[in-house]
């Protein structure tokens, strides 16, 4: 019961960031959108800078949770974003990596309404065609 809590209170509080993030983005302020990101890290209780050296396979192994890492995923997804606006782009290409590396470990694992799913899947989808340039 208090681990259900726990996840839903930061689902909650992970998403309030995402959301504040790409409102940021999408109105020119990218650093405060950056900012808001740095914010769900630390919801996350997990360094960022760890988190760029863990692969999706051990990132999911550590949230466990399929409904977690959807969401971090589309965290990572806008991190990608914010570092493509900071001309950093092998940055974002990891992150972009990541995040759909992590989307396919949450559907392996499944867990997720079918609106839940859709939403990640075209998550990826859109994920996967920005990675495609550089892929030969």
């Amino acid at each position: 019961m208090y681990r259900h809590d726990y996840i839903k209170r930061l689902i909650e509080q992970l998403g309030a960031a995402l959301a504040a993030a790409v409102g940021k983005r999408r109105a020119g302020d990218t650093e405060q959108a950056y900012t808001e990101v740095r914010r769900a890290y630390a919801a996350l209780d997990i360094n960022p800078l760890l988190l760029r050296s863990m692969d999706g396979a051990s990132l999911a192994r550590s949230l466990k949770e399929p409904r977690l890492m959807r969401l971090v995923a589309r965290l990572l997804a806008e991190e990608a974003h914010l570092l493509e606006l900071r001309t950093e782009s092998q940055a974002a290409y990891a992150q972009r990596r990541r995040a759909v590396a992590l989307l396919r470990e949450a559907d392996a694992v499944g867990g997720s309404d079918s609106e839940e799913a859709a939403e990640a899947s075209k998550l990826r989808a859109s994920l996967e065609a920005e990675l495609s340039p550089y892929r030969s």
